[in-house]
């Protein structure tokens, strides 16, 4: 029952400083983990499991914005989703505490993984959407400059070319 639980006295400056800290937590998640970093051990902890939770949310945020892939080509669609995979796996990474020497070497691991697989998606996209585009620019300039038997022919020779 929620008339069982304690409610710790708050700061009102509490949801400005988290939204500060959350902010900057997403720029570099290893914010915490650095000498600066003024926070004890059980506080740090207590911000990355904050984190954790909030992560999904920004993940539903990711989401969202898939209904703006309506104007999107395929193309732009895949590197948008490449995007945001690696984008959850860096939030993931975040929530890691440095005690968690196992997971986090698993964690480094994976995301190296994951992104040599994401640069080279991206790289056979590129080339993919610059084979299409000029496949469509030849195939605009065919029918621009050929008559029909023009390209009847045209294609004739490509088909021998291609059996050749």
């Amino acid at each position: 029952m929620a008339t069982d639980l304690y409610y710790p006295p708050l700061d009102n400056q509490l949801p400005f400083h988290l939204s500060i800290l959350t902010s900057a937590l997403l720029e570099n998640p290893q914010a915490l983990d650095h000498p600066s970093c003024p926070y004890s051990n059980e506080m740090k902890n207590a911000l990355k499991t904050f984190m954790a939770i909030k992560a999904p949310k920004l993940e539903e945020k990711m989401t969202s914005e898939e209904d703006d892939l309506e104007g999107m080509d395929k193309w732009q669609m895949l590197e948008h989703e490449a995007t945001i995979l690696f984008k959850e796996l860096k939030s993931f990474g975040s929530t890691l505490t440095v005690d968690d020497t196992s997971e986090r070497m698993a964690y480094f691991k994976t995301r190296t993984s994951l992104l040599e697989k994401i640069t080279s998606i991206q790289e056979r996209n590129f080339g993919l959407r610059e084979m299409h585009e000029f496949r469509q620019s030849v195939l605009a300039l065919i029918d621009e400059v050929l008559t029909p038997d023009q390209k009847t022919e045209f294609i004739q020779r490509l088909e021998a070319l291609k059996n050749a």
